[in-house]
């Protein structure tokens, strides 16, 4: 069961095969943790190379938001059978968050 879980633990659980995927009726939580192991990867291989100031503050500036958005879903609930919609935590602010990710 996913009560009481943050969405990013539902999301690591599933992805370490420790919760069934059908357990979760939201699409778009099983998706999270590879979208940010994805993003970690990108964010290593850039650090390979020798950047110029601006991409080395264009990188950092992604990392915060990718940092700031891990925090938000470690916060946020899954929300099981109480969503109104088939996104099982609150839309508004999880939007908010990965716009300002996927910007930067």
């Amino acid at each position: 069961s996913c009560s009481g879980l943050s969405v990013i633990a539902a999301s690591f659980l599933m992805n370490e095969k420790q919760m069934e995927v059908t357990t979760v009726r939201c699409p778009v939580t099983p998706q999270l943790l590879p979208l940010f192991q994805t993003a970690d990867d990108f964010f290593g291989t850039c650090t390979r190379y020798n950047l110029t100031d601006h991409q080395a503050e264009a990188l950092q500036f992604a990392f915060l938001c990718r940092d700031r958005f891990w925090e938000h879903l470690k916060r946020s609930q899954y929300n099981g059978t109480r969503s109104p919609t088939q996104i099982r935590f609150d839309l508004t602010s999880f939007l908010t968050q990965y716009v300002w990710f996927k910007k930067a």
